[in-house]
């Protein structure tokens, strides 16, 4: 439900359900490929230490768990960097779930100008 999602100061702002509904659904079933490192004392050579992107997510669980992680540099084979914010794990993660993450927050404002005919007002 699109209904749960926010993106930041954009909450104002109609977003494309279609893509949010569809990073939800890939992001739910993230595996790490690899441990890349266990304990980094460098975070910033993966590009974590000034992220591209952080998302935060509520998870539907008793505890109402927050988790948020940041999404890094690319590696050398093309996937990229993960750590969970305030650890210092890196995982490298397949690009393919992340690639619309690293767009920037205006990607997800629907564009969406006129209502579908028989909709609601």
């Amino acid at each position: 439900d699109v209904s749960k999602y926010e993106i930041g100061e954009l909450k104002n702002f109609p977003i494309e359900e279609a893509t949010i509904n569809n990073i939800a659904q890939n992001i739910s079933t993230i595996n790490a490929t690899k441990i890349i490192e266990e304990n980094s004392s460098d975070l910033s050579k993966y590009g974590l230490e000034a992220p591209l992107s952080e998302v935060t997510m509520t998870l539907d669980d008793e505890k109402n768990s927050v988790v948020t992680f940041l999404l890094g540099n690319d590696t050398p084979s093309g996937e990229v960097y993960l750590c969970l914010k305030g650890e210092k794990k890196v995982y490298s993660v397949s690009d393919d779930i992340f690639k619309v993450l690293r767009k920037g927050k205006t990607y997800f404002i629907s564009l969406e100008i006129v209502k579908k005919y028989g909709e609601d007002e």
